[in-house]
């Protein structure tokens, strides 16, 4: 197994990881003690199902022959986890700038407050940009473009629906001043998405 490879199974370790303790702990913690009016609508199954069903099918896709990028496998392992980097760092800043706020479900807590400063002013859902990086990386560290086709697909269709749950209930609970910040920023990507 190359360095590259290694790499690049250590840094999928650490996402999960992250995921686990910065993400599901805090939420689970947070249901337990029923901090919290949740708003979910199925947003964190949806999520989790095409997010999972996409890592399976472009690890297996990866190790087919038909479907490789163009150029040596080291240039894009190497590529590749440089983006997967910038997106869980762009991440975890995201998740830790809003602190106890941030949830794996979409929840109104009772100290909810909207959110418009660091990452946030320039996105809406900066931790969501971070995540769909670090799969776009994942996918070009992988080789195939039909793994890079179906993480960002799989995250698209999981996202595009979390963000639709989530944007309605932000709009419930902050109403005009949610729609100012709507009207002034991008969902994902600043001045495109």
């Amino acid at each position: 197994m190359s360095a590259l490879r290694l790499l690049l199974m250590i840094t999928w370790a650490a996402w999960i990881w992250m995921e686990l303790v910065a993400v599901l702990l805090p939420t689970v913690v947070d249901r337990v003690r029923r901090r919290g009016r949740p708003r979910d609508a199925g947003s964190v199954v949806v999520l989790l199902g095409s997010v999972g069903v996409g890592f399976v099918v472009a690890t297996r896709l990866a190790r087919l022959d038909a479907g490789a990028l163009p150029g040596p496998p080291e240039v894009l392992a190497g590529a590749g986890l440089v983006v997967m980097w910038v997106g869980l760092a762009l991440r975890a800043w995201s998740i830790l700038y809003l602190g106890g706020l941030f949830s794996a479900v979409v929840v109104l807590k009772p100290d909810h407050r909207l959110v418009t400063t660091g990452p946030y002013r320039y996105v809406r859902h900066p931790s969501y940009s971070g995540a769909l990086l670090a799969a776009l990386g994942f996918g070009v560290a992988l080789g195939h473009w039909t793994s890079l086709l179906v993480l960002v697909l799989t995250w698209a269709i999981g996202l595009a629906y979390r963000i639709r749950v989530e944007e309605a209930a932000m709009l419930d609970a902050f109403g005009p001043e949610y729609a100012a910040y709507r009207a002034r920023t991008r969902r994902i990507v600043p001045l495109v998405f």
